[in-house]
């Protein structure tokens, strides 16, 4: 029970955190990391790069607001914390379309750098997400597949669902695999639109393999609505099998970026509605044991 607690405290803490970076209030997002730490049993590492990525996040969202240009933080930081910070700023550079494709580059670059496997894979979304060109289409005869088969007869595997697995160094094998994964989806953006609906077939054939950095998956996951088709009712079929991974806070937070994204207001301002609602029943000290039991 007391574990439980001390989960669901962290956790408030953390979501905190993050609505202080929203509001570029650096000494209280970085309190609130600090009063999460004991209670999640963050190593100092994991603590550093958090605060870290926060101090320069607010930095840089307080200097966009009063639109003055600013670049990434690089005094003194660790080839860690300036790729986040740049993969972080390139994830939200489009504002209303794409994210920029020249901080994409550079977000990329900077991971390559850090050899941390998991931010290669989260830039390398980011700029496959801003330059569909940056991977070439798979080769993949999409017209004599057996959508039956499932969707892992065509796009590899990457085991987000299994929790035992992690991202290591540069060297992780899981790398190679998101390429060939990411060149599936390349062929799957170009491809014509009865070859789009075979792709959809194939893909809402397996389930538990939607990654963490769920902005661009779902990006590019909408351009395969089709002429003509909703892309909300496609997310909303995307997202069912993997759903429960996720808290609601950061699916509904994923949707309205991904609506933003591509321009669509109202499903934006639907979804932010929606995390705010979500965000005061997790910030209610009276129910916040059961908000984190119901993954609120």
């Amino acid at each position: 029970m007391k574990g439980t607690l001390h989960e669901a405290a962290a956790a408030l803490y953390v979501e905190g955190s993050r609505a202080y970076v929203r509001a570029a209030d650096t000494a209280s997002s970085i309190e609130m990391l600090t009063r999460a730490a004991d209670l999640a049993r963050m190593n100092p590492t994991t603590r550093a790069l958090a605060e870290g990525i926060s101090s320069g996040l607010c930095d840089w969202r307080s200097h966009w607001r009063a639109r003055r240009p600013r670049k990434a933080p690089t005094d003194g930081a660790t080839p860690e914390l300036l790729a986040a910070t740049l993969t972080l700023r390139a994830e939200v550079s489009g504002h209303s379309a794409p994210p920029s494709k020249d901080e994409a580059k550079a977000a990329h670059a900077a991971a390559q750098k850090g050899k941390n496997a998991a931010l290669l894979a989260w830039s390398r979304r980011i700029l496959f997400w801003a330059d569909p060109g940056s991977v070439p289409p798979s080769p993949v005869a999409v017209g004599t597949l057996d959508p039956m088969a499932g969707r892992f007869a065509l796009w590899p595997s990457l085991g987000y669902a299994n929790a035992t697995l992690s991202w290591g160094g540069d060297d992780d094998l899981r790398l190679p695999v998101l390429e060939r994964n990411l060149a599936v989806w390349s062929a799957a953006r170009f491809a014509s639109e009865a070859d789009k609906r075979a792709y959809r077939y194939a893909f809402l054939r397996h389930r538990g393999d939607m990654p963490d950095s769920l902005v661009p998956y779902l990006a590019i996951a909408a351009e395969l609505a089709g002429d003509g088709g909703d892309p909300e009712v496609w997310l909303d079929a995307v997202m069912a099998p993997d759903a429960t991974r996720f808290s609601l806070r950061t699916y509904a937070w994923a949707r309205a970026q991904a609506a933003l994204a591509r321009g669509d207001t109202a499903s934006h301002r639907l979804w932010t509605d929606r995390l705010h609602t979500l965000a005061t029943l997790a910030g209610d000290t009276d129910r916040a044991e059961l908000a984190r039991f119901l993954g609120i």
